[in-house]
């Protein structure tokens, strides 16, 4: 988590938020010059973040840890010894 930077700096909302803008558009049923309303905020927000990101890098939190929880995940169902044995290449995060 990089703590010098605003809460919204964060990349990970801007899915969620969009999503949950079409489907208010939906449930309200409001159609024409509205359905497009999702795809500018989602483009808008995803350019300032990636031109941030540059710069920055890009905060993407929990997802960060997203490969740690897979690793974790096919430790616990043995996947990962499988794939390991299998093809002689230790696979760990």
């Amino acid at each position: 988590i990089l703590p010098h930077r605003p809460p919204l700096h964060c990349s990970s909302p801007i899915p969620v938020l969009c999503f949950s803008l079409r489907l208010v558009l939906w449930l309200g049923r409001l159609k024409d010059s509205w359905c497009s309303l999702p795809w500018l905020l989602f483009i808008s927000l995803a350019s300032h973040h990636i031109r941030d990101g540059v710069r920055h890098g890009l905060w993407v939190c929990p997802f960060a840890t997203l490969p740690h929880l897979c690793s974790v995940l096919m430790y616990l169902n043995g996947t990962r010894d499988v794939i390991s044995t299998k093809h002689g290449i230790a696979i760990d995060v």
